[in-house]
Protein backbone atom coordinates (compact mmCIF):
# COMPACT_ATOMS: atom_id res chain seq x y z
CA UNK A 1 0.00 0.00 0.00
CA UNK A 2 0.88 3.53 -0.88
CA UNK A 3 0.45 5.92 2.28
CA UNK A 4 0.72 9.46 2.57
CA UNK A 5 0.32 11.41 5.86
CA UNK A 6 1.25 14.84 6.96
CA UNK A 7 4.14 15.83 8.51
CA UNK A 8 4.43 18.94 11.54
CA UNK A 9 6.65 15.99 14.02
CA UNK A 10 10.09 14.39 13.27
CA UNK A 11 9.17 11.54 15.67
CA UNK A 12 5.53 10.79 14.74
CA UNK A 13 7.19 11.14 11.13
CA UNK A 14 9.66 8.20 12.23
CA UNK A 15 7.43 6.01 13.89
CA UNK A 16 4.92 5.86 11.01
CA UNK A 17 7.57 4.95 8.94
CA UNK A 18 8.59 2.20 11.11
CA UNK A 19 5.68 0.85 11.45
CA UNK A 20 4.06 1.09 8.22
CA UNK A 21 7.68 0.46 6.45
CA UNK A 22 9.75 -1.63 8.50
CA UNK A 23 7.16 -3.27 10.10
CA UNK A 24 4.51 -3.88 7.68
CA UNK A 25 6.25 -3.53 4.09
CA UNK A 26 4.36 -0.35 3.03
CA UNK A 27 5.43 3.04 1.86
CA UNK A 28 5.02 5.78 3.50
CA UNK A 29 5.01 9.60 1.49
CA UNK A 30 4.80 13.19 3.42
CA UNK A 31 4.11 16.77 1.20
CA UNK A 32 6.57 18.68 -0.04
CA UNK A 33 6.36 21.75 -2.64
CA UNK A 34 4.58 24.96 -1.60
CA UNK A 35 1.29 24.00 -3.77
CA UNK A 36 -0.09 21.74 -0.93
CA UNK A 37 0.03 25.12 0.83
CA UNK A 38 -1.63 27.19 -2.46
CA UNK A 39 -3.87 24.98 -3.36
CA UNK A 40 -5.50 24.21 0.49
CA UNK A 41 -4.53 21.56 1.84
CA UNK A 42 -1.71 21.98 4.06
CA UNK A 43 -2.71 23.74 7.61
CA UNK A 44 0.35 23.31 9.64
CA UNK A 45 0.73 26.61 11.16
CA UNK A 46 -0.70 29.99 9.14
CA UNK A 47 2.68 31.61 8.74
CA UNK A 48 4.60 31.94 5.10
CA UNK A 49 7.91 31.21 7.04
CA UNK A 50 6.41 28.09 8.73
CA UNK A 51 4.80 26.92 5.11
CA UNK A 52 8.84 27.43 3.37
CA UNK A 53 10.44 25.57 6.38
CA UNK A 54 7.99 22.46 5.73
CA UNK A 55 7.28 22.38 1.97
CA UNK A 56 9.36 24.50 0.15
CA UNK A 57 12.02 22.48 -2.25
CA UNK A 58 14.94 25.22 -1.82
CA UNK A 59 17.83 23.91 -1.19
CA UNK A 60 19.58 27.39 0.09
CA UNK A 61 16.29 28.20 2.46
CA UNK A 62 17.35 28.11 6.18
CA UNK A 63 14.48 28.43 8.65
CA UNK A 64 14.30 31.18 10.17
CA UNK A 65 14.35 30.21 13.75
CA UNK A 66 17.59 28.76 12.68
CA UNK A 67 16.43 25.21 12.96
CA UNK A 68 17.85 22.62 10.74
CA UNK A 69 16.31 22.61 7.31
CA UNK A 70 13.41 19.97 7.12
CA UNK A 71 13.91 19.34 3.46
CA UNK A 72 17.71 18.71 2.70
CA UNK A 73 17.84 15.96 0.19
CA UNK A 74 19.27 12.85 1.33
CA UNK A 75 21.98 12.71 -1.76
CA UNK A 76 21.48 14.75 -4.67
CA UNK A 77 23.31 12.35 -7.12
CA UNK A 78 21.61 8.93 -6.08
CA UNK A 79 17.87 10.02 -4.27
CA UNK A 80 17.30 13.57 -5.68
CA UNK A 81 13.71 13.24 -7.61
CA UNK A 82 13.61 9.94 -8.15
CA UNK A 83 10.77 9.07 -9.87
CA UNK A 84 8.92 12.28 -8.73
CA UNK A 85 9.91 11.49 -5.17
CA UNK A 86 12.24 13.59 -2.89
CA UNK A 87 14.17 12.07 -0.51
CA UNK A 88 15.17 14.15 2.75
CA UNK A 89 17.00 13.77 5.25
CA UNK A 90 15.09 12.61 8.72
CA UNK A 91 16.54 15.52 11.46
CA UNK A 92 16.29 13.42 14.22
CA UNK A 93 18.54 10.51 12.80
CA UNK A 94 20.59 9.59 9.88
CA UNK A 95 17.81 7.76 7.53
CA UNK A 96 15.46 9.86 5.12
CA UNK A 97 11.82 10.44 4.57
CA UNK A 98 9.98 10.39 0.95
CA UNK A 99 8.80 13.21 -0.37
CA UNK A 100 6.31 13.80 -2.85
CA UNK A 101 4.50 17.37 -4.49
CA UNK A 102 1.15 17.49 -4.68
CA UNK A 103 1.01 16.45 -8.51
CA UNK A 104 3.03 13.46 -8.25
CA UNK A 105 -0.02 12.55 -5.25
CA UNK A 106 -2.53 12.88 -8.13
CA UNK A 107 -0.30 10.57 -10.36
CA UNK A 108 -0.10 8.01 -7.61
CA UNK A 109 -2.12 4.84 -5.78
CA UNK A 110 -3.23 5.91 -2.36
CA UNK A 111 -4.32 3.50 -0.15
CA UNK A 112 -4.33 5.80 2.97
CA UNK A 113 -4.54 9.19 4.17
CA UNK A 114 -3.54 10.22 7.45
CA UNK A 115 -3.95 13.19 9.17
CA UNK A 116 -2.17 13.98 12.82
CA UNK A 117 -3.68 17.67 13.36
CA UNK A 118 -7.53 18.11 13.24
CA UNK A 119 -7.21 21.26 10.70
CA UNK A 120 -6.04 18.70 8.65
CA UNK A 121 -9.31 16.71 8.59
CA UNK A 122 -11.65 18.77 6.47
CA UNK A 123 -8.39 19.49 3.89
CA UNK A 124 -7.66 15.81 3.24
CA UNK A 125 -11.03 14.35 3.09
CA UNK A 126 -11.52 17.11 0.31
CA UNK A 127 -7.83 16.36 -1.30
CA UNK A 128 -9.64 12.24 -1.19
CA UNK A 129 -12.88 13.51 -2.47
CA UNK A 130 -11.05 15.02 -5.83
CA UNK A 131 -8.10 12.98 -6.49
CA UNK A 132 -8.30 9.86 -4.68
CA UNK A 133 -11.95 8.88 -4.15
CA UNK A 134 -10.59 5.06 -3.13
CA UNK A 135 -8.17 5.83 -0.44
CA UNK A 136 -9.46 5.82 2.97
CA UNK A 137 -9.36 8.87 5.77
CA UNK A 138 -7.02 7.96 8.77
CA UNK A 139 -6.98 10.13 11.95
CA UNK A 140 -3.59 9.72 14.15
CA UNK A 141 -4.01 11.63 17.68
CA UNK A 142 -0.96 12.10 19.67
CA UNK A 143 -2.64 14.49 22.02
CA UNK A 144 -5.61 15.30 24.14
CA UNK A 145 -7.98 16.14 21.50
CA UNK A 146 -11.70 15.26 21.02
CA UNK A 147 -12.71 12.70 18.19
CA UNK A 148 -16.19 13.04 18.12
CA UNK A 149 -16.26 16.60 16.47
CA UNK A 150 -13.88 15.64 13.36
CA UNK A 151 -16.50 13.41 12.08
CA UNK A 152 -13.94 10.71 11.05
CA UNK A 153 -14.02 7.03 10.46
CA UNK A 154 -11.02 5.82 11.60
CA UNK A 155 -8.46 6.58 14.24
CA UNK A 156 -5.24 5.80 15.33
CA UNK A 157 -4.96 7.00 19.10
CA UNK A 158 -1.24 7.76 20.69
CA UNK A 159 -2.93 9.33 23.53
CA UNK A 160 -5.67 8.43 25.75
CA UNK A 161 -8.99 9.74 24.59
CA UNK A 162 -12.56 9.36 24.24
CA UNK A 163 -13.41 7.61 20.71
CA UNK A 164 -16.99 7.29 19.38
CA UNK A 165 -17.70 2.97 19.43
CA UNK A 166 -18.79 3.19 16.04
CA UNK A 167 -15.44 4.43 14.90
CA UNK A 168 -13.00 1.92 13.94
CA UNK A 169 -10.18 2.38 16.25
CA UNK A 170 -6.70 1.49 17.98
CA UNK A 171 -4.91 2.37 20.96
CA UNK A 172 -1.38 2.39 20.23
CA UNK A 173 2.25 3.61 21.19
CA UNK A 174 4.57 5.64 18.93
CA UNK A 175 7.31 3.54 18.12
CA UNK A 176 10.97 4.42 17.99
CA UNK A 177 14.28 3.08 18.24
CA UNK A 178 14.99 1.04 21.46
CA UNK A 179 18.62 -0.07 19.80
CA UNK A 180 19.53 3.70 20.07
CA UNK A 181 17.40 4.70 23.51
CA UNK A 182 17.93 1.67 25.17
CA UNK A 183 18.46 0.67 28.67
CA UNK A 184 21.97 0.90 30.28
CA UNK A 185 22.87 1.62 34.09
CA UNK A 186 22.34 4.94 35.52
CA UNK A 187 25.84 6.85 35.93
CA UNK A 188 24.96 7.92 38.99
CA UNK A 189 27.03 11.60 38.21
CA UNK A 190 24.52 14.07 40.05
CA UNK A 191 23.81 15.61 36.74
CA UNK A 192 20.12 16.60 36.14
CA UNK A 193 18.96 17.47 32.69
CA UNK A 194 15.83 18.99 31.27
CA UNK A 195 14.78 18.37 27.76
CA UNK A 196 11.44 20.17 27.38
CA UNK A 197 11.71 23.19 24.41
CA UNK A 198 11.30 26.60 25.18
CA UNK A 199 11.71 25.52 29.37
CA UNK A 200 13.00 28.92 30.03
CA UNK A 201 11.21 31.28 27.68
CA UNK A 202 7.76 29.72 27.28
CA UNK A 203 4.95 31.46 29.81
CA UNK A 204 3.24 28.25 30.46
CA UNK A 205 6.29 26.97 32.30
CA UNK A 206 7.16 30.07 34.06
CA UNK A 207 6.74 28.86 37.46
CA UNK A 208 8.06 24.99 36.80
CA UNK A 209 11.28 26.89 35.48
CA UNK A 210 11.51 29.23 38.42
CA UNK A 211 10.99 25.94 40.67
CA UNK A 212 13.61 24.56 38.57
CA UNK A 213 15.70 27.30 39.27
CA UNK A 214 15.34 27.32 42.89
CA UNK A 215 16.38 23.91 43.20
CA UNK A 216 19.18 24.26 41.10
CA UNK A 217 20.45 26.83 43.92
CA UNK A 218 20.12 23.94 47.03
CA UNK A 219 21.85 21.76 44.92
CA UNK A 220 25.34 23.23 43.98
CA UNK A 221 27.20 19.62 44.37
CA UNK A 222 24.69 18.71 40.95
CA UNK A 223 24.76 20.06 37.75
CA UNK A 224 21.25 20.82 36.06
CA UNK A 225 21.84 20.87 32.42
CA UNK A 226 18.68 22.55 29.87
CA UNK A 227 18.77 21.07 26.31
CA UNK A 228 15.98 21.96 24.02
CA UNK A 229 14.75 24.73 21.86
CA UNK A 230 15.92 28.47 23.09
CA UNK A 231 17.78 25.85 26.19
CA UNK A 232 20.89 27.78 27.70
CA UNK A 233 23.02 24.42 27.24
CA UNK A 234 22.23 24.24 23.53
CA UNK A 235 19.82 21.43 22.01
CA UNK A 236 21.20 17.51 21.53
CA UNK A 237 20.60 16.80 17.74
CA UNK A 238 18.65 13.83 16.70
CA UNK A 239 18.32 10.80 18.25
CA UNK A 240 22.04 10.14 19.05
CA UNK A 241 22.25 13.52 20.44
CA UNK A 242 18.99 13.26 22.62
CA UNK A 243 20.34 9.15 23.65
CA UNK A 244 22.96 10.44 24.52
CA UNK A 245 21.85 13.18 26.81
CA UNK A 246 19.37 10.74 28.40
CA UNK A 247 22.22 8.29 29.17
CA UNK A 248 24.35 10.62 30.44
CA UNK A 249 21.82 12.11 32.91
CA UNK A 250 21.19 10.23 36.81
CA UNK A 251 17.99 12.10 36.70
CA UNK A 252 15.61 13.90 34.19
CA UNK A 253 13.57 16.79 34.62
CA UNK A 254 10.36 16.71 32.64
CA UNK A 255 8.16 19.04 34.74
CA UNK A 256 6.09 19.55 31.31
CA UNK A 257 2.82 21.25 32.08
CA UNK A 258 -0.28 20.23 30.11
CA UNK A 259 1.88 16.92 29.93
CA UNK A 260 2.01 14.51 26.66
CA UNK A 261 -0.97 13.12 24.64
CA UNK A 262 1.95 10.58 24.00
CA UNK A 263 5.63 12.22 24.42
CA UNK A 264 8.79 10.71 23.13
CA UNK A 265 11.19 12.23 25.22
CA UNK A 266 9.05 10.59 28.64
CA UNK A 267 8.68 7.28 26.74
CA UNK A 268 12.43 7.88 25.62
CA UNK A 269 13.49 8.50 28.79
CA UNK A 270 11.87 5.47 30.84
CA UNK A 271 12.94 3.01 27.70
CA UNK A 272 16.51 4.12 28.87
CA UNK A 273 16.14 4.07 32.44
CA UNK A 274 16.60 7.43 33.76
CA UNK A 275 13.89 8.04 36.51
CA UNK A 276 12.24 12.15 35.92
CA UNK A 277 10.86 14.50 38.18
CA UNK A 278 7.75 15.17 37.62
CA UNK A 279 4.40 16.45 38.65
CA UNK A 280 2.48 13.59 38.70
CA UNK A 281 -1.04 15.98 38.00
CA UNK A 282 0.36 17.10 34.74
CA UNK A 283 0.43 12.79 33.61
CA UNK A 284 -3.57 12.28 34.87
CA UNK A 285 -5.31 10.77 32.11
CA UNK A 286 -2.28 10.51 30.07
CA UNK A 287 -0.53 7.29 28.52
CA UNK A 288 2.95 7.98 30.09
CA UNK A 289 0.82 8.63 33.41
CA UNK A 290 1.01 4.44 33.35
CA UNK A 291 4.91 4.31 33.73
CA UNK A 292 5.21 6.67 37.05
CA UNK A 293 5.02 5.37 40.47
CA UNK A 294 6.22 7.81 42.83
CA UNK A 295 9.49 6.49 44.43
CA UNK A 296 9.58 3.52 42.77
CA UNK A 297 10.07 4.51 38.90
CA UNK A 298 9.83 8.56 39.50
CA UNK A 299 10.69 11.47 41.60
CA UNK A 300 7.03 13.09 42.26
CA UNK A 301 7.08 17.12 43.20
CA UNK A 302 3.50 17.91 43.41
CA UNK A 303 2.54 19.68 46.03
CA UNK A 304 6.35 19.88 47.58
CA UNK A 305 8.42 23.04 49.26
CA UNK A 306 12.17 23.18 47.21
CA UNK A 307 13.59 22.38 50.79
CA UNK A 308 11.27 19.06 50.47
CA UNK A 309 12.29 18.31 46.61
CA UNK A 310 15.94 18.11 47.38
CA UNK A 311 15.32 15.84 50.06
CA UNK A 312 13.31 13.53 48.11
CA UNK A 313 16.07 13.77 45.23
CA UNK A 314 19.27 13.38 47.64
CA UNK A 315 16.94 10.33 49.55
CA UNK A 316 16.14 8.82 46.11
CA UNK A 317 17.84 5.24 45.09
CA UNK A 318 18.78 6.16 41.38
CA UNK A 319 20.37 2.94 40.70
CA UNK A 320 17.45 0.76 41.95
CA UNK A 321 14.95 3.48 40.41
CA UNK A 322 16.41 3.60 37.08
CA UNK A 323 16.17 -0.27 36.82
CA UNK A 324 12.50 0.00 37.74
CA UNK A 325 11.82 3.00 35.05
CA UNK A 326 13.30 0.36 32.58
CA UNK A 327 11.23 -2.29 34.00
CA UNK A 328 7.89 -0.69 34.14
CA UNK A 329 8.51 0.21 30.35
CA UNK A 330 8.92 -2.94 29.17
CA UNK A 331 5.60 -4.02 31.20
CA UNK A 332 3.58 -1.38 29.35
CA UNK A 333 5.44 -0.36 25.77
CA UNK A 334 5.09 -3.29 23.24
CA UNK A 335 5.80 -2.18 19.81
CA UNK A 336 5.00 -5.92 18.63
CA UNK A 337 1.90 -6.17 20.04
CA UNK A 338 1.39 -2.67 18.65
CA UNK A 339 1.78 -4.00 15.43
CA UNK A 340 -0.68 -7.02 15.48
CA UNK A 341 -3.61 -4.43 16.90
CA UNK A 342 -2.39 -1.93 13.78
CA UNK A 343 -2.68 -4.77 11.26
CA UNK A 344 -6.54 -5.82 12.58
CA UNK A 345 -7.31 -2.11 12.74
CA UNK A 346 -6.25 -1.93 8.78
CA UNK A 347 -8.37 -4.84 8.14
CA UNK A 348 -11.55 -2.76 9.28
CA UNK A 349 -10.59 0.33 7.56
CA UNK A 350 -13.99 2.22 6.41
Amino acid sequence: MNIFCDFHHAGLLHSLILLFEKRLGHKVYRPIGMDWVEQGFWAVYDHPATALQFLTIDQAYKPIDGTPPLNTFYDNKIFYAKEGVYFCKDISNQKYNKAITLERFKEMDIDIVIASIPQHIPLFKELIHKYKPNAKLIYQIGNNWNVGQNEVKNVMASALVQIPAEINSVVYHQEFDTNIFTFEPNVLNNKISSFINCFESADIFKSDWELFQKIEKLMPQWEFNVYGAGGRNGVKHGEMGVSEGIGESTLIWHTKRGGDGYGHIIHNVFAMGRPPIINMSYYKNKMAGKLMIDGETCIAIDGLNPQEIVNKIQSADCSKMSLNAHNKFVQEVNFDEDEKKIQQFLKLLQ
